[in-house]
């Protein structure tokens, strides 16, 4: 809208079309920048989820896509994989638990999901609950983790739901191949490289400064600021501009006397009353 309204201002104008297309050009190059390193931001911190999780992160991003479309944030889902995570590694630890009876009212073995990644886990999990009620699906989702009972829109009739969304996250690359994801980890690192240079070179620069002794330009804005508020100074500051206002008030006086000067013999609209020579000799 920017570079549309640029271009009617300008008119046909040659040069004002260059310059509006090198202004452009440039704005877009810091844009694409700035979407670059927010985009590589959020992918790096999701794939640091996802290795956390031990799950892929373009699976945990179609999930979390999916999510969004139930209600729940993507944040949620992570919370979601990891609570599961914990539940069934306490089942196999302890043999004992929520999550223990639960699997167990299923027929699943804690030791094979635990083999599996949260995102399988899961779908193992709902696809033994097929032909539960839903009180009945409430149940076990409450005892293996918070807001698991959200997911079921996307879970009931083998996932369906859960399937499209994630198909459709793929499609509009909402959820990038994993070899794009790497792209953009890479791309995050040298930015983060690039910020830790700068502040590293904040902190040399800093560091410079403070054994440089800074006591002769003390001197110099106290000797400064000593001057300008004496008050001699002040005063003097204070009858030039008087004086000045003085000399102006003179000089539109006299722009009026000399209109007077000018048209004292025979009045017209344009001259002042009293414009007549006895006038003009006594001013």
């Amino acid at each position: 809208k920017k570079v549309e309204a640029d271009v009617k201002a300008a008119g046909s104008s040659v040069a004002g079309m260059a310059t509006i297309t090198a202004t452009a050009a440039a704005g877009m190059a810091t844009a694409s920048i700035a979407l670059l390193k927010s985009t590589s931001e959020h992918v790096t911190e999701t794939d640091r989820w996802a290795k956390s999780l031990g799950v892929s992160t373009s699976a945990l991003m179609q999930w979390q896509y999916a999510a969004e479309k139930a209600g729940l944030s993507g944040d949620n889902i992570a919370d979601i994989f990891k609570d599961l995570n914990d539940k069934i590694g306490d089942a196999v630890l302890n043999k004992s638990g929520e999550a223990a009876q639960a699997l167990d009212t299923l027929g699943l073995s804690a030791k094979k999901l635990q083999s599996l990644s949260p995102d399988k886990q899961l779908l193992a999990i709902s696809k033994a609950m097929e032909g539960m009620n839903v009180a009945q699906k409430t149940n076990i989702y409450e005892s293996l983790g918070n807001d698991l009972t959200k997911l079921m829109p996307l879970l009931n009739d083998g996932a369906k739901a859960l399937n499209s969304y994630k198909e459709r996250a793929s499609e509009l690359d909402i959820a990038p191949s994993d070899e794009d994801i790497a792209k953009l980890v890479s791309v995050n690192k040298i930015f983060q490289d690039w910020e830790d240079s700068f502040n590293g070179f904040k902190n040399r620069f800093a560091i410079g400064l403070a054994g440089i002794d800074l006591s002769p330009l003390t001197s110099s804005l106290d000797s400064i600021e000593n001057t300008l508020t004496s008050p001699e100074v002040l005063q003097g500051l204070t009858n030039l501009i008087t004086g000045l206002g003085k000399v102006v008030n003179l000089l539109d006086g006299a722009s009026k006397y000399a209109n007077d000067l000018a048209n004292g013999w025979g009045k017209s609209n344009s001259t002042t009353s009293g414009s007549d020579l006895d006038t003009l000799i006594a001013k």
